[in-house]
């Protein structure tokens, strides 16, 4: 829920980055992260569920794993103002000592 409303309030294409916002929190939570007064206005919910059964099925029906270590504080998304940055905290280092790259993208928000 915060995630989504968080979203919403950004500003600029608001209901896309909404939309997206809310895809990739149900990914991580499930169909239980969604608040129940929102699950009750899905329309065509059935139909949504049997088309993500059949996705996961057709996808070996396995729930991945991490299959790289990682702290979950420095992989993440985040904003700066003016800045939308994603990926690894710059300057990080990768397991082989590698510098990470800075993934900065300038932000047309607010």
């Amino acid at each position: 829920r915060e995630a989504v409303l968080r979203a919403a309030n950004l500003g600029d294409d608001a209901d896309t980055t909404a939309a997206i916002a809310g895809q990739l929190a149900g990914a991580r939570w499930g169909n239980g992260g969604i608040p129940q007064a929102w699950r009750s206005r899905v329309v065509l919910c059935d139909r949504i569920e049997a088309l993500a059964e059949r996705l996961f099925v057709a996808g070996g029906g396995v729930v991945s794993e991490t299959t790289w270590r990682h702290d979950d504080l420095i992989h993440a998304w985040w904003v700066e103002p003016g800045r939308l940055l994603a990926g690894e905290c710059p300057g990080q280092e990768h397991d082989e000592g590698r510098r990470c790259q800075d993934l900065r993208r300038p932000h047309r928000g607010r």
